[in-house]
């Protein structure tokens, strides 16, 4: 008899096609495992979501180095966006949840290789991304946030902000009281979007120098009107603070202009957390920290799968069937970017 081959948790019943249903059922449609429990129930088959669970923490420990090696790639971008969203973590004994983050790590935009990493803490502190960022060099486009400050300070490290934030904060005042001086500042920025529209196919030399020709004397009016609004009107007003924002980060924000590199914003990370700010609806809380740290690893696979164009099942079920004979060397064939859809 031929042997077996290679399987994803060894001696185990449950073959690549049930495993990548069940973390794809978990991960991509927000399913917590007793919902899969009871689906399977109507079905007349018995999975006890003890046993599920119990399946996901041994994959946690196959699809590791290839999550690794996905960070590595991610890590070699000349472009790294960053972002962080909060997820409740269950509290053993007391049943009461804290405050967990997945932190998320996206090539840029127009990188050859597109790829998202998680990882995940119980705390918001710089920390956090100063130990996963410890040897980049490059631009780190982030929204402001002072938390990734130790990064940005180090040598090799260059700032790029997001303009969707700055605009952000006018559309808060408009919707609150209809200011006229809002809404030029968003009238401007809309002018800037404009123009991204029309270059977004371009090559990076041709957007950056059209974004030096068209948008950089828009930046430069948008400055100059910010600065004299802003001497007219209480500093502690909420238009006040508004243009603090955008003038104490007019530097970062300025960033898209003279590289074409970087986006205009940093909205293509926030679009890959939305998957996990829909499942935080679906499945409430992480059970552990451990839990948090096993979504980290899967939601880098499935999403930077969606990245690449791919069924984040397909790709479940394709890594799942190779790696478990996978040597380290195999590991870049892997990549969600070398996938046959």
């Amino acid at each position: 008899t031929a042997p077996m081959p290679a399987q994803p948790i060894e001696c185990g019943l449950a073959a690549p096609r049930l495993l990548a249903h069940v973390m794809g059922s978990k991960y991509v449609d927000h399913l917590p495992l007793h919902r899969q429990e009871q689906i399977y129930a109507r079905d007349g088959v018995v999975l006890p979501r003890s046993t599920m669970a119990g399946w996901l923490g041994q994959l946690e420990v196959l699809v590791e180095p290839l999550v690794e090696r996905l960070a590595t790639h991610v890590l070699a971008s000349a472009v790294i966006q960053a972002d962080e969203t909060p997820v409740p973590v269950l509290q053993p004994g007391n049943g009461r949840t804290a405050t967990g983050y997945l932190w998320a790590y996206r090539s840029g935009a127009w990188n050859s290789k597109q790829a998202v990493v998680f990882d995940f803490a119980m705390s918001r502190g710089q920390a956090t991304p100063s130990h996963f960022l410890r040897d980049y060099q490059g631009v780190l486009q982030v929204d402001g946030y002072a938390g990734y400050n130790e990064v940005l300070r180090r040598d090799g490290v260059v700032e790029a902000g997001c303009m969707a934030h700055a605009r952000r904060k006018f559309v808060e005042v408009w919707e609150s009281s209809r200011s006229p001086a809002a809404q030029t500042a968003i009238t401007e920025i809309a002018r800037l979007y404009a123009i991204e529209i029309e270059l977004q196919d371009l090559s990076v030399e041709e957007r950056q120098r059209q974004r030096q020709a068209r948008a950089g004397p828009i930046m430069d009016a948008l400055r100059q009107w910010l600065e004299a609004t802003y001497a007219k009107i209480a500093h502690n007003s909420a238009l006040g603070k508004a243009i603090q924002y955008s003038l104490n980060r007019w530097k970062a924000l300025l960033r898209y202009v003279e590289d074409g590199r970087i986006n205009i914003d940093n909205n293509p990370v926030e679009n890959a957390i939305r998957g996990i700010a829909l499942g935080r609806k679906n499945y409430l809380f992480c059970g552990s920290e451990g839990g948090g740290r096993r979504a980290a690893l899967m939601y880098s696979l499935i999403e930077s799968a969606k990245l690449n164009g791919i069924n984040p099942n397909a790709y479940l079920l394709h890594v799942l069937t190779k790696l478990p004979s996978a040597k380290r060397d195999d590991l870049d064939a892997l990549m969600p970017w070398n996938f046959t859809k």
